[in-house]
């Protein structure tokens, strides 16, 4: 089982659920810790974009807080869904290019 569900960009709480978060990532088999590093340097990328933010908002309904489909996602942005379906492409792409997947 996955834990990148369960991350997202938004800021995380004290320094003590930091230093808990980085304990537990430790504890991970080493296929879910290169996952995880991967999911960070994707959010970490997606933010450095003119629309990063709102391409994160779109990643967290559909992903993390799994509550909006793509179509209702793009509606909360709003952007029109083509242009939702490009963001999750791209999104998607970084994991895989930062997870060695696109070598």
């Amino acid at each position: 089982m996955s834990i990148t569900p369960a991350y997202s960009s938004m800021p995380h709480g004290s320094e003590v659920s930091r230093t808990t978060e980085n304990i537990s990532l430790l504890e991970l088999p080493k296929t879910q810790q290169r996952e995880f590093a991967a999911v960070c340097k994707a959010i970490a990328t997606t933010e450095r974009y003119k629309n990063g933010l709102d391409r994160l908002k779109l990643i967290n309904l559909m992903y993390w807080d799994n509550t909006h489909t793509m179509q209702g996602a793009a509606l909360q942005i709003p952007v029109s869904y083509d242009t939702a379906k490009e963001w999750n492409r791209e999104f998607i792409r970084l994991v895989a290019s930062h997870y060695g997947l696109m070598d």
